[in-house]
């Protein structure tokens, strides 16, 4: 691929940028805090601000992971006040709370020398939902609170906005290939022809609003007719399972109902028909 992109650009590509998702990421919570005097107040330096990161960091990593990205949460002042930008502020106490996403050490290794076998470097490593976020959701909307649902071919992440700042993060092991194998092994169809169907014909409404009319598709030499309340079944539990595991991390989530700006859908399974209007209704 990078040979083909070198070809028609014309330039030399030396380094990629990385970007995974799915089992690989690990969310968690972590704290630090330092106290700096029992009698008096001083202000809050950078220096502190830095190594409260850095104690959030080592606190919140495990043995063998790296971390992708750090969101410091906010910071507490002798435990009754809260700011997300202490710098100056006088304490005698402070707390950092912060939300760390990382990866197997081992993975990443194994990735990096993958990339550098075929004569490339590795200039940094991201995780997906975090790219796609820079790139589809706005600053305001990131301040006002939004959900980003990155609907992929394996897995879909969710992950929660508030006040400029990733407060959360959750991830569902199912995606676009999940409804095409629905529908191959439940019409006994080809792969090739069950994704065809899918991108091009699946409306994921409520029955009462599916379209009349049959499909024409082709099966060997011969052409037959489908129905698409069938095509619809074939995928219909699948896809509930689904909606049920989202309405679960929504519901565990302290964030869900901070968002002024709802749910913005992304990936090739956000395409499908009436698919982010069965998520928003429920069922």
């Amino acid at each position: 691929i990078l040979e083909k992109v070198n070809a028609k650009t014309k330039t030399k590509i030396k380094k990629v940028l990385v970007s995974i998702n799915g089992d690989h990421i690990a969310a968690r919570s972590s704290f630090a805090a330092v106290a700096f005097s029992e009698r008096a107040n001083r202000h809050v330096t950078a220096s502190d601000i830095n190594y409260l990161r850095r104690q959030a960091r080592l606190l919140g990593v495990r043995i063998n992971e790296l971390i992708l990205h750090e969101f410091p949460q906010d910071y507490v002042l002798d435990d009754n006040h809260s700011t997300v930008s202490p710098l100056g502020l006088l304490a005698r106490k402070i707390q950092l709370n912060s939300y760390l996403l990382s990866a197997s050490h081992s993975f990443l290794g194994n990735i990096s020398t993958a990339i550098n076998q075929a004569g490339y470097g590795v200039l940094e490593t991201v995780f997906s939902g975090i790219a796609s976020s820079l790139s589809v959701l706005s600053e305001e909307e990131k301040k006002k609170g939004v959900i980003l649902l990155d609907m992929g071919a394996c897995f879909t992440t969710l992950l929660f906005f508030k006040d400029g700042i990733m407060r959360d993060y959750g991830s569902i092991r199912f995606g676009g290939s999940d409804i095409t194998g629905d529908i191959a092994s439940g019409l006994k169809l080809p792969w090739e022809l069950a994704e065809e169907i899918k991108k091009s014909s699946l409306v994921l409404s409520s029955t009462d609003s599916l379209p009349s009319n049959a499909l024409v598709i082709k099966r060997g030499s011969s052409y037959t007719t489908l129905e698409r309340i069938k095509l619809y079944e074939s995928v219909k539990q699948g896809v509930e399972k689904f909606i049920d595991c989202i309405n679960e991390i929504l519901k565990r989530s302290n964030w869900s109902n901070k968002i002024e700006c709802g749910i913005v859908g992304i990936g090739g399974t956000a395409h499908l028909e009436g698919i982010l209007e069965k998520i928003e209704s429920g069922s």
